[in-house]
């Protein structure tokens, strides 16, 4: 446990939404963004969420994920 609140929780969020993103879980991840719910991109991450879905060929899921303006390093590194 880290002592500061909500440090586990957003670290929680990141991986599960990451793990969405690497399964092609597109309509989850859909209900994910439409919750208002934060998207990940990446930070202490080894791949951002674009990058998982672009690797493994989900390609409306890419598009879902382009549609929310990630940023630039983001998407440099999704390349």
């Amino acid at each position: 446990m880290t002592g500061i609140m909500g440090v586990d929780t957003a670290r929680e969020d990141g991986r599960e939404f990451r793990r969405l993103c690497q399964e092609g879980m597109l309509f989850e991840v859909q209900d994910w963004l439409r919750a208002g719910k934060a998207m990940p991109t990446g930070g202490a991450f080894k791949e951002s969420p674009l990058a998982l879905a672009a690797g493994k060929g989900f390609h409306s899921l890419v598009k879902l994920l382009l549609e929310q303006g990630p940023s630039q390093e983001c998407l440099d590194a999704a390349l």
